[in-house]
């Protein structure tokens, strides 16, 4: 008995444990067709996250701008003069652009908006007979831009109005 497992050790078995080169490729085939398939889906996700992000730091400096008109008679020209703070990442945040006394335009422009498959987006604050109302527009793809109206109740110059 000794002897024949003696014979077995010393002789290699023609077919040894593992995976062939075709059962490799196939699996690394199906990795790739998966990857291929969740890319787009997880660029897509991220996009929004930072869309949302965006809006978030627009609704503040709007905000900003109505604690600013209300204390000064009039909207900010500078971010600096607003009391928010944010970190510019994944997008630029201009200067405010003040449309008329009563109307003041904040955008949102990202820095990668092909690459990250994000929108650009601009805010409105106006204020009429004491009251202020906001508008959102985002641009309809990445290439493209969003724009307030100069007047509060005209649709959005350029893109889609959110809010």
């Amino acid at each position: 008995m000794l002897k024949s497992y003696l014979i077995r050790l010393s002789y290699p078995k023609k077919h040894s444990p593992g995976f062939t080169l075709i059962e490799l490729l196939v699996v690394i085939i199906i990795i790739g067709v998966l990857s291929v398939i969740a890319y787009p889906i997880a660029s897509s996700t991220i996009g929004r996250a930072r869309e949302t992000e965006a809006k978030q730091v627009l609704s503040a400096i709007g905000q900003g701008q109505q604690t600013y008109f209300w204390e000064h008679g009039n909207y900010a020209t500078q971010l600096n003069e607003l009391s928010v703070t944010f970190e510019e990442g994944y997008y630029q945040f201009a200067e405010p652009d003040v449309l008329t006394p009563n109307a003041v335009a904040q955008k949102a422009t990202p820095v990668n908006p092909l690459g990250t498959n994000t929108r650009e987006h601009e805010l409105g604050v106006y204020y009429n007979s004491g009251a202020f109302q906001l508008m959102m527009c985002q641009s309809l793809n990445p290439s493209t831009t969003a724009e307030v109206p100069n007047i509060l109740g005209a649709p959005c110059v350029e893109g889609r109005e959110l809010y």
